[in-house]
């Protein structure tokens, strides 16, 4: 396996990082129950929606351009990370506002949904790959 490139996992890793905060200016609060920014928007029951797609979606894409398996799941790892990370951070450390089903959903949209969709995509492009190569 080829090791992947440390500078994509830190600009990915800041990507997710930007991410999460630019959902947290738009009201879906991916940290915490209360905008860690001071937003006054709040967009009621939609992050526990909204937040996972986010990270789905971002995994599907880095699966679909990675060259291989391995450096797809590590990227999508970093891009996931911050998600990961923060919410827990933020919750027991900082705020302690919550219940522990907000602080584990907002935890698992991150590595634990990107991961598995970015080898997911990865798998499909590479039998799409395999299919269209047999057909010549």
């Amino acid at each position: 396996m080829k090791i992947p490139k440390p500078l994509n996992c830190a600009l990915l890793f800041f990507l997710g990082a930007f991410i999460s905060l630019a959902l947290d200016i738009l009201g879906l609060m991916p940290f915490s129950v209360v905008s860690v920014l001071g937003s006054n928007i709040h967009v009621s029951g939609l992050e526990y929606f909204a937040l996972p797609a986010v990270y789905i979606v971002g995994g599907i894409i880095i699966g679909a351009i990675s060259k291989n398996n391995g450096s797809a799941c590590i990227y999508a790892a970093s891009f996931g990370q911050c998600q990961t990370i923060l919410p827990l951070i933020i919750y027991y450390f900082i705020l302690h506002e919550g219940t522990p089903l907000d602080i584990w959903l907002r935890a698992v949209s991150g590595m634990l949904l990107s991961v598995p969709f970015a080898g997911i995509a990865f798998s499909i492009k590479t039998l799409i790959k395999n299919n269209a190569q047999k057909s010549k």
